[in-house]
Formats: structure tokens, sequence, C-alpha cells
């Protein structure tokens, strides 16, 4: 069962399979919202049964033994109350964070699968914001209508049997909030839709200004970029009180249906239609579902929240590649990749065939990729497996993007100019590729990218537990590109792609290259601008546009 079947306590009409999430009702969360609908019962039948209480008090005045024991039912009636408020809570909170959970971890490995660049800014949004939106429905939208719905239609029930009038004192608010909720939905949801349009651009905005820091600062650009992010906030500002002016009116319909309810019942007690018992078990209810409506009018807000974001997460689940990512994290070892292998490379056509091979290299063969820099990071991207759908990587005649990561990685490593490395520590990073290589088996592969181990061991703050952050730091350029062609030498795999690596280099780390590259016993693949620091004698394979 998924979130946006009406089927089911927080669904919603079918839409594209593209917005589709991640079905919500499986395992343990199942059983939550089962026990959130045995509380919401629950509590909806004691309010009740309270409210008869409170009539029996007035009713029993003068009756010593009949006030006593209304008093003990109506004190157990409140703990009971109280105690399914406090357990709802804690119910709907842990499902909804664990929904979250399993959202984030999906939205993250989306991201890394998708051959699409996407803003970090945009992603960090999408991962706070409007997973926000979806937990808040889940978590403070399913479990007030849950609960609410219930209480509303037992009480109006109730009242109907004791007095039409009273049910239709209450009842008429009731209808008219359900009236005014319904047609507030649709504008709460495009002005939602609109927030979270300007707030991703915003996002986006700040991240990539951040990360061009130094650019703009020596270009003295800083007072305009102060200036498109003070624009893009202003529209961020008029959105929100757009929606603000809707999701007001929300909220204020559902303040008033519960204090027009009271009214109603104190006008037909005062037309003497009902006794003053029955008058205060009424206005009881009228107040413990004035509670409810309250959270009625942000549930709205929420159910429109959550629309609005799933149409922008929905689509980035739904397009990662599938394949073998399962298998990250499994540790392989430097295990031998078996002998060298011919790699072919051509692009796919119609249902899936692969034409005729662009590129075609022997082991112990160094190829020089010659062409616009796009098409060049594009057939670096088909080379390493992780355009399986657009291009063919045949290795020995194994196609490597079909292959689980956890063998195409064995297979193919990759290093480029200006790759960020992931946080975590220095040793980790060199063996990230291969995790189940040893710290000796790392150093060599430093040592062969061109690395003093020893003057790194002696000059980094914490040595090789150094922990790197922010892409590399406090690593230098060049020392950062020697951890790239470290790692992607671990284990000496049959297909060794550089692009442009070179360029980040110093000379000692160049001098390293081209040595490497001469005895490597696989197939190099490369690009660079200045080919006689790699490999003199590359034969050159131009890329078409």
């Amino acid at each position: 069962m998924r979130p946006v079947k009406a089927a089911a306590p927080g669904a919603e009409p079918q839409g594209p399979d593209r917005e589709s999430l991640p079905p919500l009702l499986t395992g343990a969360r199942r059983w939550h919202l089962a026990a959130l609908i045995a509380l919401a019962v629950s509590r909806a039948v004691v309010s009740v049964m309270g409210a008869a209480l409170a009539g029996r008090l007035i009713a029993a005045a003068g009756s010593e033994t009949a006030v006593q024991g209304a008093v003990v039912a109506a004190a157990a009636a409140v703990v009971v109350v109280a105690t399914c408020v406090y357990a709802e809570r804690l119910v709907a909170e842990r499902l909804g964070q664990d929904y979250i959970h399993e959202l984030r971890v999906r939205l993250l490995r989306s991201t890394l699968d998708s051959e699409r660049q996407r803003s970090a800014g945009v992603t960090i949004a999408r991962s706070t914001n409007d997973l926000t939106a979806v937990r808040n429905w889940v978590g403070q939208g399913i479990a007030p209508l849950v609960a609410g719905l219930p209480l509303i239609v037992v009480s109006i029930a109730w009242l109907s049997l004791e007095s039409v009038w009273l049910g239709a004192a209450v009842g008429a608010p009731m209808l008219l909030l359900a009236g005014v909720l319904a047609l507030l939905a649709g504008p709460s949801f495009r002005r939602a839709r609109e927030v979270r349009r300007r707030r991703g651009r915003l996002a986006a905005r700040v991240a990539d200004t951040v990360h061009a820091r130094d650019s703009i600062r020596f270009s003295g650009g800083t007072g305009r970029e102060m200036r498109r992010v003070d624009r893009d906030g202003r529209l961020v500002v008029d959105a929100a009180v757009a929606r603000a002016e809707v999701t007001g009116g929300l909220r204020a319909a559902s303040m008033a249906a519960p204090l027009a309810a009271s009214l109603g019942v104190g006008v037909v007690a005062a037309l003497g239609q009902v006794e003053s018992a029955m008058a205060a078990s009424a206005l009881m209810l009228a107040g413990v579902i004035g509670a409810q409506c309250t959270e009625l009018g942000r549930v709205v807000e929420y159910r429109q929240n959550y629309r609005a974001a799933r149409r922008i997460i929905g689509p980035v689940l739904n397009e990662a590649p599938g394949g073998g990512a399962a298998s990250d994290g499994v540790p392989v070892g430097a295990e031998p990749s078996g002998s060298p292998e011919r790699l072919e490379y051509a692009r796919r056509g119609a249902g899936g065939s692969v034409a005729e091979p662009l590129l075609i290299a022997d082991p112990g063969e160094a190829v020089r990729l010659v062409g616009p820099p796009a098409r060049i990071d594009e057939l670096f991207t088909g080379l390493a497996g992780l355009s399986p759908h657009r291009a063919a990587s045949l290795l020995g005649g194994s196609d490597v993007g079909r292959l689980p990561s956890r063998r195409r990685r064995a297979l193919v490593g990759a290093a480029g100019a200006s790759m960020a490395l992931e946080r975590g520590s220095l040793l980790r990073s060199v063996r990230y590729r291969v995790p189940g290589s040893s710290d000796e088996e790392a150093l060599c592969a430093l040592e062969s990218a061109g690395a003093d181990v020893g003057a790194w061991e002696r000059d980094l703050p914490q040595g090789w537990s150094t922990l790197l952050k922010h892409g590399g730091s406090p690593l230098s350029a060049s020392q950062r590109a020697q951890v790239h062609l470290a790692r992607a030498i671990l284990g000496t795999p049959p297909v060794l792609l550089l692009n442009r690596l070179d360029a980040d280099l110093d000379e000692a780390g160049r001098g390293a290259l081209r040595a490497l590259v001469r005895t490597y016993p696989g197939v190099v693949v490369f690009a660079s601008s200045a080919p006689e620091t790699v490999a003199p004698s590359a034969r050159t394979v131009v890329v078409p546009e």
C-alpha cells in the first residue's frame, strides 16, 4: 500500500508513477497505523462517555453516592484520554520518523546514482524542507485525522440521539468547516508548490555562491551576488506570505467552527430544548471537538505541503537506475581482478542493442581522448559503466554497466581533475574503492601516485587519521589528485580512467603518473591538454561531436 492511494489513511489519489513514493504501510509501520486507529477510536468513545458522566454529575446533585461514583468514573475517563493522547504522539512520531529515514536514504542514493548533476543546495533543501513536509503529514497529519474524525462523528451521532437540536447545533458548524477546508485545499496546494519552487532556487543560488566564494571575492562581485540572493530571497518571502493568507484562513475556520458549535449548544439550552445536564455534556463535547478542529486546519496545510513535496521528491526517487547499487559497502578486499582483458566502448541503439564500438583498447595500451570536454566527460561516464542505458562498456565481453557495483569497482579505477573527496579519514579515502584493503596496500598505492608518505604523515594534523572535509581539506590540490590516483590504481583494476588528472598534479606527481602509465598492465584511457605529461606515445582517439 502506498501513501498516495485513497484506500488508506494518509492516502492520496493515484497520480503519475513518477510522483509515487515508497510504500508507507510496510513492516512495523502498518502496526503503528493500526495502533493509531485503535487509540483514536478509544479516545473518541471515552470522550463521549466522559461528557455523559459530566451530565450525570449535574443530574445527580443531592445524591452523595451517585456523585462519588460519577466523579470516579469521570476521573478515570480523563486519565484514559490523556494516556491515549500521549501514546498517539509517540506512535505517530515513530511512524513519521521511520518513513522519513527510509526516504532520506533513498533520496541520497538516488542523487549519488543519478547521471544528472544536481545543485548541493537543491539536494539539501529536498532532504530538509521537503522531507520535513512529508514527516509533518505522516507524523502530525495522519494521526489527528485518524483521531479527530471518529471523535467528531461519534460525538455528533450521540448528541443527535439525545436531541436533534443538539446534533444540528454541533453538526452544522462541522459541515460548514468541512466545506471551507475543501474550498481552500486547492489554493493551499498551489501556493505550497510555489514556495518550494522559489525556496529551491534560493538554496541553489546560496550553495553556488558559497562554492564560488574565492572567484567572487577576487573579481569584486560580492555586491552583485548579494543583490541576486536578496532578489531570490524576496521572492521566497512573497510566496510564503501568499501561502500564509490561505493557511491563515484554514486555521481561522478551524477555530471558529467549535466556537459556533458551543454557541449553538447555548442557544438550544436557552430555548429550553434540552435539560441543563444534557447541555453541560454537549458543551463538554464541543470543547473536546474544538481541540480536534484546530488540528484539522493544520492537517489540510500539512496535506497540501506533502503533496507539493511529493511532486519534487517522487521523480528524483524514481529516476535512479537500478543495477547492483545494493551491493555497495560490501568489503571486497584487494582481490585480484583477473587477467587483463580487452576494453570496448559503444553507444546503445534502440532496444538496448550495442552499436559498432567507438573505442577498442588492448591490455597495456594507453589511449588519449581528444574532443569537446562535455563529450569527453560523457564518454568517461560510459566507460566507467555509470550510464548503462545509453552506453556499453565491455570488458572481455562482459557489460560493465550491468554488473553489481562490487564487481564493477574492482574492474574500473577512475580519477579526474577537481574531483571532491568524501568526508572521512585520509586512509579511508585511499581505500574507498577497495574498502577491504590494508593500510600497507593503501600507502603503497599512495607512493606509486608520487606521494611522499613520510612527509604526509609528518605534516598532516593527525597523520593518516586526518579527517578530510569540505571536499578534501586540508590537502592541497595536488595531494587530492594523488589520493584519487592512489584510489584508482589500488588493486590494479583492468581499466584505468584518468580525466585531465595531470592538471591538478605538481611536477613530482606528473612524473609519477607518467611512470605509472608507462608500466600499467591494463588499459589506460586518459584526457589531457599536455599528453606528454601522461603518455607521450599514446594512441589518440577523437571523440565525435
